[in-house]
């Protein structure tokens, strides 16, 4: 327990400090950093697209109101180094890379959710897998 709050006062602090060094210079593998240390500390992690739609906006009102309500912590993030998490794809843009499924840690549960399935999506292929597997 004690090591537990020493550990997310560290990432606390940490995250403080990152986001210090951002206001004054945005540097791409700084925010991945934050993005990762804030991973950690969450119980489900919502995956997306850089992509500044649709899918990133809900994405943050669910993390917004999951939060505010103490439902479950939870972040906007980067399923990188993530176990025994939580895992919401927001979009199955960020799940298929090269027209091959991303494969997440075994230990996570995985949620997927996919916008607009049309019929000749080459990516239909992996329906039956996906509904094994998430």
């Amino acid at each position: 327990m004690i090591l537990k709050l020493i550990i997310e006062n560290f990432i606390e602090k940490l995250v403080v400090l990152i986001e210090l060094i951002l206001s004054k210079k945005r540097i791409k593998w700084l925010i991945d950093l934050e993005t990762i240390l804030l991973s950690f500390n969450a119980k489900l992690i919502y995956v997306v697209e850089e992509s500044n739609w649709v899918a990133k906006w809900v994405g943050k009102d669910i993390i917004e109101n999951l939060n505010k309500f103490s439902l479950v912590k939870s972040t906007l993030g980067s399923p990188l180094f993530i176990r025994n998490k939580i895992v919401h794809y927001g979009s199955k843009n960020y799940i298929f890379h090269k027209n091959k499924i991303r494969s997440p840690h075994h230990s996570n549960k995985l949620i997927l959710t996919w916008y607009h399935v049309i019929p000749f999506d080459e990516k239909i292929k992996f329906i039956p897998f996906i509904n094994k597997t998430i």
